[in-house]
């Protein structure tokens, strides 16, 4: 027995088109290594194409987020050797926010 389509229930995907994406990056910046890696690599990547240096980007998100950020733990975020600091969601937020 086939289904029918209802006529009256409004289809919610029908204009739907996804989101562009914001950042592309090469291929290599997240290939190979552990998730923690690809992480610090990406969170790397961010930070330089944002045009600011990370003083700037630390502070921006210590405003953002009413908390202290600064250079040191972003520079231990993108450090894949550091596997003992791990950014936070809400930290990972405010760097997206700021770096546009």
């Amino acid at each position: 027995m086939s289904k029918r389509r209802d006529p009256n229930t409004m289809d919610l995907f029908h204009d739907y088109q996804p989101p562009e994406v914001a950042a592309r990056f090469e291929p290599d910046v997240a290939k190979g290594g552990t998730l923690d890696v690809k992480i610090a690599r990406v969170l790397s990547e961010v930070m330089s194409r944002s045009g600011k240096n990370r003083e700037q980007i630390a502070a921006e998100m210590s405003d953002y987020l009413s908390q202290n950020v600064t250079e040191n733990m972003l520079d231990c975020y993108a450090s894949p050797a550091r596997r003992d600091h791990k950014i936070t969601l809400e930290r990972f937020i405010a760097l997206i926010d700021v770096t546009g």
